[in-house]
């Protein structure tokens, strides 16, 4: 839930479609089936890295969190450097104490600390992981803090369902992430699912352009990424959202879209 190599994850992806892609990309997904990911850049699917048991905790600290790994140095990632302004951005759209939040694929827990202190113990940031590894992380996390603890629940989930009950949030964050989501459809009718009516769904990803794209090396993006905006933008409109707003936030790699709950 995308640093990147991406950010945080979902899914193990059985769909190995070389998805060779024109503008849009193939990996356009159909119905409640998984979506296709180039087999070339995901052999074993695009959240193999990060399907690890709890075991493996210290290891992916070291890679991707830490402050320095992949997930947290903002000279490796642009969600990195930027996080005020997507904690800023949400606070815009009306997160507050009290507010209730889904962090999807939180990896390594980027967004933990800045948004369980906006919501404080009155409301709760509900941080959701497919990876045992990525949970163990967050629970550490989690319990070097109080307030923190007081303010936030690590949640393990499978790659096609959020156990969380209905109308349980206000807000769900899907950060570097939606391109790694292996049953997007069945993803977003579960946002829908667990959002209060009129609900925000807060997306950001990469842009599916190699100019536009300073971390990675040139063909990255193209074969990580299955789908470019246009694409992701339908996909989510199509589930039962609309389309609210794409603000800048200084951003280079990525584009941020807000939706609104519309069919829950």
């Amino acid at each position: 839930m995308s640093s990147h190599d991406s950010h945080e994850n979902h899914g193990h992806g059985h769909d190995h479609h070389h998805g060779h892609h024109g503008h849009h990309g193939h990996g356009h997904s159909h119905g409640d089936g998984p979506a296709s990911f180039n087999a070339e850049e995901f052999p074993h699917g695009p959240n193999a890295p990060f399907l690890r048991g709890a075991e493996a905790a210290d290891e992916l600290e070291a890679m991707f969190g830490g402050g320095t790994g992949r997930f947290e140095n903002p000279e490796l990632r642009d969600i990195a450097a930027h996080r005020g302004e997507v904690v800023e951005e949400l606070q815009r759209q009306g997160l507050g104490p009290g507010s209730h939040l889904l962090d999807l694929g939180a990896g390594t827990g980027l967004f933990l600390e800045p948004l369980a202190k906006i919501v404080g113990s009155t409301g709760q940031v509900f941080a959701a992981e497919i990876s045992e590894g990525f949970c163990a992380l967050l629970e550490r996390r989690r319990a070097a803090d109080e307030t923190l603890a007081a303010a936030s629940q690590v949640v393990h989930i499978p790659e096609d369902a959020i156990t969380l009950p209905d109308d349980s949030v206000e807000f769900v964050l899907i950060c570097d992430v939606y391109h790694h989501l292996t049953f997007p459809t069945k993803t977003l009718k579960e946002c829908l699912r667990v959002l209060k009516p009129k609900g925000k769904l807060i997306l950001i990803d990469f842009h599916r352009d190699d100019a536009c794209i300073h971390t990675k090396p040139a063909g990255w993006v193209e074969k990580h990424v299955r789908a470019d905006q246009d694409a992701f933008r339908a996909e989510v409109t199509d589930a039962g959202f609309a389309l609210l707003s794409e603000p800048d936030l200084g951003m280079k790699e990525n584009y941020v879209m807000i939706f609104e709950a519309i069919d829950n």
